[in-house]
């Protein structure tokens, strides 16, 4: 691991962050409000906390998911949500309250998920998504809005770059996945 990184976990663990395990709905819902801020502060969407709650109980209960919260002093500053499958540790969802950004709870974040990772007996960490202009090999130092920061976060702990086709929507039934467009869009409004 590059220096940075390790100094900045250091920094975390020395400012009182401690990082554990989500231990039910509470703290699932101690983690969605973050990653709403994260979701603005970024501009991507962020899903209900139905969603976070279902998808880390269908995988948790078999082993496949962890859900990890940093807190400082008792309150929940970020959290990052990880699947495992097969030998792959997919770091899928993170989030980080604007507050208490100087303290890195971040960093140690994403080394306690790489130790589950370890763990679990993956071999491989993917950091899941960057900024399409990134991976088309696009100028870091023009990116300031959006998935930039978060890049920049993910490239302090990866060794390169794979850049896959990408996730993609394929409708089976095109009209019935049309209505369930319109009527989500209506939902979210």
């Amino acid at each position: 691991m590059p220096n940075k990184p390790r100094y900045k976990i250091g920094t975390a663990q020395k400012r009182g962050v401690c990082v554990r395990p989500a231990l039910g709905d509470a703290d699932i819902e101690r983690f969605h409000e973050p990653m709403t801020e994260t979701g603005e502060r970024a501009g991507f969407p962020v899903r209900s906390l139905a969603y976070y709650r279902n998808a880390l109980r269908e995988f948790q209960t078999r082993g496949q998911a962890e859900l990890f919260l940093a807190e400082l002093n008792g309150h929940v500053v970020a959290g990052v949500m990880a699947f495992a499958y097969g030998d792959e540790e997919i770091y899928m969802y993170a989030a980080s309250s604007n507050q208490h950004k100087r303290e890195k709870p971040n960093d140690l974040l994403q080394w306690k998920a790489i130790e589950w990772c370890i763990e679990k007996g993956c071999t491989r960490y993917d950091l899941w998504g960057i900024p399409e202009q990134a991976a088309a090999g696009g100028d870091e130092r023009e990116g300031t809005e959006g998935l930039w920061g978060v890049y920049r976060f993910k490239q302090r702990f990866a060794d390169r770059t794979v850049r896959y086709i990408g996730a993609y929507d394929y409708p089976y039934l095109r009209p019935l996945y049309l209505l369930w467009g319109h009527l989500r869009k209506n939902e979210e409004d």
